[in-house]
């Protein structure tokens, strides 16, 4: 028989609320921020140990939400939240799931869901406690003066939420935004030992090279030209000439195969990158392709 905590939800919801009640416990009454207001800011680790702070995120826009792996509205809701990310990452926003529960449960949840959404630890509620959060999902966006814009709470509003977001970047970036950096000149310029080449529309660069600059470990088998990484909790394993990959053992396809080239094994850049829990974004401005996480960025130039 399971203990009482795992098979009744009015447990978890009632240990959620005392959470946000002690995070909120000692915050001023001008901490609870509403719509129109500055955002709360904040540093929060991810489930991959990385830091990541709302400052850094300035300039773009940024949409919290707040969830748990015992909310069925919450695990409902987590589809159309990955794929808001995927939607938008190459236009500015940045999407974050913030979790009070232990890291290792929301960690298992992602992986066998086979979420890519980038997801944050507030163990002890505070960061729920500053944006007022009492049910969950609650969703804020935040604009890219760092305003919160809008929020919503509860699941089934996929359509007001992608509509707040598209109402903003409609908005152009304030002067201080237009200023800012190029990726180019704000991360490091990636060189590998052969340059990378576009193939079918995507572009594919020397795997090794950029597999060891993400951090991961790279292994090469000769006799079935297959390369495995690991970096954390994420697993990876492709093989030259198959359209086949996997990512912690379940099955993607690729658009393009990992190939053999100048004595490299290529392989598509985004793809990779994004099994590994990077951003990637197309920056045809800088010529070139921007990497980020909470730790680094770097940028690789590509062919025209």
């Amino acid at each position: 028989m399971k203990p009482f905590a795992a098979r009744n939800p009015a447990y978890w919801m009632f240990a959620f609320m005392l959470i946000w009640l002690v995070g909120r416990a000692g915050l001023p009454a001008w901490a609870y921020v509403s719509v129109g207001g500055k955002a709360p800011g904040f540093t929060l680790m991810d489930l991959e140990g990385g830091a990541q702070s709302l400052a850094g995120l300035r300039g773009k826009i940024v949409v919290l939400t707040f969830w748990a792996t015992w909310c069925p509205s919450c695990v409902a809701q987590m589809p159309h939240t990955q794929k808001l990310s995927n939607d938008f990452k190459d236009e500015g926003v940045v999407v974050l799931g913030i979790n009070s529960q232990q890291p290792r449960v929301a960690a298992r949840f992602m992986l066998e869901k086979g979420y890519t959404l980038r997801t944050l630890t507030d163990r002890y509620g505070k960061v729920a406690g500053m944006y007022g959060v009492a049910f969950i999902p609650y969703l804020v966006v935040i604009d890219r003066e760092g305003k919160l814009y809008r929020t919503f709470v509860g699941a089934g509003r996929q359509a007001e939420i992608r509509a707040a977001v598209a109402k903003l970047l409609e908005k152009k970036p304030c002067a201080s935004t237009a200023k800012a950096k190029s990726a180019a000149e704000a991360c490091e310029i990636l060189q590998f030992d052969s340059p990378p080449v576009r193939v079918a529309g995507r572009i594919l660069v020397p795997m090794r090279g950029v597999l060891e600059w993400l951090g991961a470990t790279v292994k090469w088998n000769a006799p079935t030209r297959a390369v495995t990484a690991e970096k954390g909790p994420r697993r990876l394993s492709l093989r030259v000439g198959s359209r086949n990959a996997r990512i912690n053992g379940k099955s993607l396809m690729l658009d393009v195969p990992p190939q053999i080239m100048k004595s490299r094994v290529y392989a598509p850049l985004r793809f990779v990158s994004e099994s590994l829990g990077m951003t990637v974004a197309y920056k045809p401005e800088d010529g070139g392709i921007l990497l980020e996480s909470a730790s680094k960025c770097g940028f690789v130039r590509v062919p025209r």
